[in-house]
């Protein structure tokens, strides 16, 4: 398999989806977390959408937070790229946990893109 570079994730205009063996989509949640002080909460999921392989296949980059795009799935990794900083990172089973804004002092969202396996 040939590894996906930063230089041709920046042309990609559709996902790339191809040599998964384990997985067969792709998760992404949204929700509030607690941040100490008062709330010491864990993860509040206030939504989730779940992507198959065969819709990801067909579908433009999924903007996520930061300037981050989702823009492969290859080898049972997923792709970010930022457009922004021109980089390209990798993600397995620990998924990638984006911290977004404070919605009060020790509350913030969070948005968490995951791998979803088939089960044996």
């Amino acid at each position: 398999m040939k590894e996906l570079t930063a230089r041709k994730a920046r042309f990609l205009w559709k996902i790339q989806v191809k040599d998964n063996e384990a997985v067969t989509g792709i998760e992404i949640s949204y929700g509030i977390t607690g941040m100490g002080g008062s709330n010491c909460s864990d993860d509040l999921e206030d939504r989730a959408e779940v992507y198959s392989l065969e819709e990801l296949r067909k579908s433009k980059p999924i903007r996520l937070w930061w300037g981050e795009e989702l823009c492969a799935v290859i080898g049972d990794r997923f792709y970010l790229r930022s457009r922004e900083n021109k980089t390209l990172t990798s993600y397995g089973e620990e998924g990638k946990y984006i911290l977004g804004e404070k919605v009060a002092y020790d509350t913030a969202e969070y948005q968490k893109v995951r791998l979803i396996y088939r089960e044996e």
